[in-house]
């Protein structure tokens, strides 16, 4: 199993019209490393909103059990940062959001 355990964003404060890049923190919370030349990829969505999203597709690198990475957004639909609106977002990342993980 491997979990996201946190989600940042790249700056402390956030005014409205920021780019924002999104990482997470996974971890492989399973008793199986995850082989090199897996790709472990996340998928960020806004508001539960799949119309924008960004995502992190480059980690090939493997990951021992019980170990974790920080996987940082390098694509998106609109490429890989978020324009920041006003108001109050939810943040969702997914890991492994395509299967790619046995």
């Amino acid at each position: 199993m491997i979990y996201v355990t946190e989600v940042t964003y790249g700056q402390e404060t956030i005014g409205e019209n920021d780019n924002l890049i999104f990482a997470a923190t996974v971890v492989n919370a399973g008793d199986r490393d995850i082989p090199a030349g897996t790709t472990i990829g996340v998928q960020f969505q806004v508001d539960g909103q799949t119309d924008v999203i960004t995502w992190s597709d480059s980690y090939h690198n493997g990951l021992k059990a019980g170990a974790s990475v920080t996987l940082t957004a390098n694509g998106g639909t609109n490429g890989n940062q978020w324009k920041a609106t006003g108001g109050s977002h939810t943040i969702t990342a997914w890991v492994d959001d395509v299967n790619k993980i046995g």
